[in-house]
């Protein structure tokens, strides 16, 4: 991953997010570092942050290296509507990152997976 920058990577995974998975959804997208007024407690609208941290790197051979890191999607959806929604939402960036190439093949995303976390209502 030599030939491509941080920064590109993590343009290309928050440019794909947004258009794969925010903007058909109607999810508003707060990216890490992005000036924006913080969603009020108990909000009713649905939103996503997302991040990108980046791990070590591991020398395949000579000039051949493998840089390695973790693109984390926080959904919030108001108490009181059910996990249904959240898990259509999971369910889209699953089908959108499973296994995805990116940047000729220089990017590969190769592990999806959901976690639920915090509070929830199930109705």
């Amino acid at each position: 991953m030599s030939t491509t920058t941080m920064q590109a990577v993590e343009t290309v995974l928050n440019k794909t997010f947004k258009s794969e998975v925010t903007d058909p959804l109607s999810l508003t997208l707060y990216q890490e570092n992005q000036f924006a007024e913080p969603p009020t407690p108990n909000a009713t609208s649905e939103y996503c942050e997302l991040t990108v941290n980046y791990g070590g790197t591991t020398k395949h051979s000579v000039g051949e290296y493998q840089r390695e890191g973790v693109m984390e999607a926080l959904v919030f959806i108001p108490l009181g509507v059910g996990t249904g929604r959240a898990i259509t939402i999971a369910e889209q960036i699953i089908d959108v990152f499973q296994d995805a190439k990116f940047a000729n093949n220089v990017l590969t995303v190769s592990d999806v997976f959901v976690q639920k976390v915090g509070k929830s209502s199930f109705v």
